[in-house]
């Protein structure tokens, strides 16, 4: 269902190619791989747009916002909240301000309908959906970072593995790679829902393409995780992006345009 003065279509975003957007959130059957749905949207919304969606959000939503300090992160998150709200409502026909969310132990929200799955995050004014029928999934977006902060941190936050794959990288190269681990990372740590439980430097993403292997506690040892494969997303230059899905699965691209 879509809401008034809004449309979804499938944009270049940069790239001069792009499977063919899938106009309906539904599944083909006649598809020999899941399908998974990946929502653009700009969070840089006109006032009229931003009015709109905040009449979308809940009472808990609204206070949430009220207790940012600055008004760019306030319209950001009402934004935020509001198109994903919007998305959401087009695969439960429903209207946007009735989509129900619920909470897992770590704070990962979900919907009451346990055949429909999401994930959401978004970086700056980019916000990205992944949408899915068949199964859990983890998305994330980052901005690329200076190279000084790529300098101070890997060694906090990146294994062995993937510390050896940036050194010798370029300082635009590092960062841009930098971002890509992190989004994998996050991406891993949403899906498998274990929050700030799991050691970020226990986990390399580096070394098999696709896949997330970890450090058995209290050894060198590292193993595969069978359960996820990670597929980088096509975002906007300045950007990173990964998807976290279980097996193999096929894409369909939307972005979210307000007219």
């Amino acid at each position: 269902m879509a809401e008034p003065g809004v449309s979804h279509e499938l944009m270049p975003l940069d790239r001069d190619t792009l499977p063919r957007a899938h106009r309906r959130p539904e599944v083909n059957s006649q598809r020999s791989l899941p399908l998974v749905d990946i929502w653009y949207a700009n969070l840089a919304v006109p006032p009229r747009h931003l009015h709109e969606l905040s009449g979308c959000l809940n009472a808990e939503e609204h206070a949430r916002a009220a207790r940012f300090h600055f008004e760019r992160d306030r319209a950001r998150f009402i934004a935020a909240r509001g198109t994903l709200r919007t998305v959401l409502a087009r695969y439960l026909d429903t209207s946007p301000d009735l989509v129900h969310f619920r909470f897992g132990a770590q704070g990962k929200p979900m919907l009451p309908d346990p055949d429909l799955h999401f994930n959401v995050s978004h970086a700056d004014d980019q916000l990205v959906v992944g949408i899915s029928h068949h199964g859990g999934l983890g998305i994330d977006i980052e901005r690329v970072p200076p190279v000084h902060v790529v300098d101070s941190v890997s060694s906090l936050v990146f294994s062995s593995p993937e510390c050896r794959t940036l050194e010798p990288l370029s300082t635009t190269e590092r960062s841009e790679l930098f971002a890509l681990f992190w989004t994998r990372k996050e991406a891993y740590i949403k899906a498998e829902g274990g929050g700030m439980s799991i050691d970020l430097k226990s986990l390399d993403v580096a070394t098999v393409p696709g896949r997330v292997l970890q450090r058995t506690t209290g050894s060198d040892q590292w193993l595969c995780s069978p359960s996820w494969t990670l597929r980088s997303l096509p975002v906007r230059r300045g950007f990173a992006g990964t998807l976290a899905v279980p097996g193999g699965w096929q894409l369909s691209w939307n972005e979210l345009t307000r007219h």
